[in-house]
């Protein structure tokens, strides 16, 4: 076989690990129920990867890929932000805390 169609068959074969797979990410309110469309934005140390929303459970998949995702911000309209590093157990939960009113 020709390198180039090793090559390709790499690719392939990691384009498939990278894409597929269950939710890692789980966004919760204080109480521990799950909050639906939360945005959730990877963070390498260079620059922001696209964001992500979660789904009716809470839920989203976040790609790791090539630069390291070192952190994940999380807002939602009516929480505070979270901040985290994703450099944790998987599944992970991030826990949003109701915005302070005044």
């Amino acid at each position: 076989m020709k390198p180039s169609g090793i090559l390709s068959i790499i690719g392939l074969a990691f384009l498939g690990v990278s894409c597929g797979g269950e939710p890692n990410v789980q966004v919760v309110d204080t109480a521990g129920n799950p909050i639906r469309e939360a945005t959730i934005v990877p963070m390498t140390r260079s620059y922001t990867k696209p964001a992500s929303q979660t789904d009716t459970r809470g839920e989203a998949r976040v790609y790791q890929d090539f630069p390291k995702i070192e952190w994940l911000t999380v807002t939602k309209r009516g929480y505070q932000s979270a901040h985290v590093s994703f450099d944790q157990p998987k599944p992970m939960t991030v826990t949003l805390r109701p915005a302070i009113t005044e």
